[in-house]
């Protein structure tokens, strides 16, 4: 998922630092291998992880469900 890419990237955030920002504005347990596998295309965030992204990224949610 490029998008995730970029925007770690463009915020200077690590797999584990974003990992720890996401645990902590939702009770979804977010971990690295996670994070990764949706940066490699190898899974698809849940609607309910695509929020979470969106919303700490500021971005809807769909920018991370549908553009992969």
């Amino acid at each position: 998922m490029d998008i995730l890419i970029n925007l770690r990237k463009r915020h200077e955030l690590t797999l584990k630092q974003l990992k720890d920002e996401l645990n902590k504005i939702s009770d979804l347990s977010f971990d690295e291998k996670r994070l990764w596998q949706f940066e490699k295309g190898e899974k698809t965030p849940t609607e309910i992880e695509a929020e979470v992204l969106g919303h700490y990224f500021n971005l809807p949610y769909e920018e991370f469900i549908y553009f992969n």
